[in-house]
């Protein structure tokens, strides 16, 4: 970074001498955008690195401390630059122009990383992975054919001969075959050559996690929060980015990633802890560059240092308490949002409680079912037509239904279904043993 700075200088050095045209000014700039692009990854892969060591025990712990090292490092490597023209050298329209620069250049780097180079390093690996399968099965043929010639010998010396002749005839076919089937998979690869949906998508890369996608937009409101009043079109500039950022996610996940899993989650986690950090620095920094460019001078004259400072100070209170007002005044939350949650949970605990009554009545129409059936069955004529038992002969109560159904002793009956006056007369006459010596 400092190279590039000590270029700047001599390319602007050249053109105040009027030696090159103006435009020049911009290379080292992008030459400093491609810079933070390339080492962004290695930062990360550093991040990362020390969050392994650390061995966290649970993957929310894991990902929160991921998150913090990822934000300080690229903040470190993405406005460092910045800084250093705003508070060293102090140089408003120098840190105009290289805002403007690696805002717009970091935008087409990160759409291109993103988008058009996934989808051509997956098409030159679909064709590479097509042409193979036609070699493959070229080479098959060519097996199969050296197979069925060797068979054909009959002789072993003719067989050696054969061989070789065969050799250089196939080798000069697999030549001029290969360059036929070269030329035919350029006009008619799709129909001789083809993959299943579902192959393709398996050769896809996965979609890891969302941290580079959140980490985009981290610096992206950086970009905008914190020098605002140095280049205020870089809202413009955000909100142009977004737009095309909607379709270049959609057409990646659509065709270089494999389909991802959603996860449902309560909130963004400590991304939204950043970006509210992300807000409080924006003010510190937007006020700062509000007492180095003079405007508080131009706006009251002969004010000294010490009031101008005391000036910023107060200003900047005022402004941060202002944020946090409307922070805790606006809902995280919608009411209208708050009232459909309400509306799907009451209407959730009705149902269920439709759903319990309709079980129990369910369950008491079933056992007044087989109560009624019980007693039909009870009260049938066969059960009714059962004559008495002759002596001796029982039936055992568990077993009358099955002799009722299939019509089996009809003159038998349970023990406690003989009649009463039989058991009496047959213990009248039977006789006490007082009784019997008497006679």
């Amino acid at each position: 970074m400092l190279s590039i700075f000590e270029l700047q200088e001599y390319v602007n050095k050249k053109i105040d001498e009027e030696q090159i045209p103006g435009w020049v000014s911009l290379v080292p700039k992008v030459l400093l955008g491609i810079c933070i692009n390339i080492t962004e990854d290695f930062y990360k892969k550093i991040a990362k690195w020390l969050n392994d060591m650390e061995n966290y025990r649970l993957q929310e712990t894991y990902e929160n401390h991921l998150i913090i090292k990822l934000v300080v490092v690229q903040f470190i490597n993405n406005f460092l630059s910045l800084f250093y023209v705003a508070f060293y050298l102090q140089d408003m329209a120098r840190l105009r122009a290289t805002l403007a620069t690696l805002f717009i250049t970091k935008q087409i780097i990160g759409n291109a990383k993103e988008a058009i180079l996934p989808y051509i390093m997956e098409k030159v690996k679909m064709y590479h992975m097509t042409y193979k399968m036609a070699e493959e099965n070229i080479n098959l043929d060519e097996d199969s054919e050296d197979n069925e010639n060797l068979n054909e010998g009959q002789d072993e010396i003719d067989q050696k001969n054969e061989q070789h002749e065969q050799k250089d005839e196939h080798s000069e076919l697999f030549n001029a075959r290969k360059k036929s089937t070269f030329h035919s998979l350029k006009k008619n690869e799709s129909e001789m050559f083809t993959l299943t949906q579902a192959e393709v998508e398996s050769c896809m890369k996965t979609y890891e996690d969302t941290f580079d996608d959140y980490l985009e937009m981290l610096i992206q409101f950086g970009y905008v929060i914190l020098f605002s009043s140095a280049f205020p079109l870089a809202g413009i500039c955000a909100l142009l980015n977004n737009l095309v950022e909607i379709r270049t996610d959609a057409f990646k996940l659509c065709t270089s990633l494999q389909r991802p899993f959603g996860q449902r989650v309560e909130n963004i986690g400590t991304w939204q802890d950043a970006m509210e950090l992300m807000g409080v620095i924006g003010v510190l920094v937007n006020f700062g560059l509000l007492g180095i460019s003079g405007q508080i001078e131009h706006a009251f004259p002969g004010v000294s240092t010490a009031n101008v400072i005391m000036i910023i100070v107060v200003l900047e209170h005022i402004t941060l308490a202002c944020k946090f007002a409307i922070a805790y005044a606006i809902p995280d939350i919608p009411h209208w949002v708050s009232l459909q949650m309400a509306k799907l949970e009451f209407n959730r605990r009705e149902a269920l409680k439709k759903l319990d009554q309709a079980v129990l009545a369910s369950a008491k129409e079933n056992k007044e079912k087989i109560t009624k059936t019980h007693e039909e069955h009870c009260s049938s004529p066969t059960m009714k037509e059962l004559k008495k038992p002759e002596p001796g002969k029982v039936w055992p109560t568990a077993m009358t239904e099955t002799a009722a159904n299939f019509k089996l002793y009809a003159g038998l009956r349970p023990v406690d279904e003989v009649d009463k006056d039989y058991l009496n007369e047959d213990f009248q006459n039977s006789k006490p043993l007082d009784e019997k010596k008497d006679d």
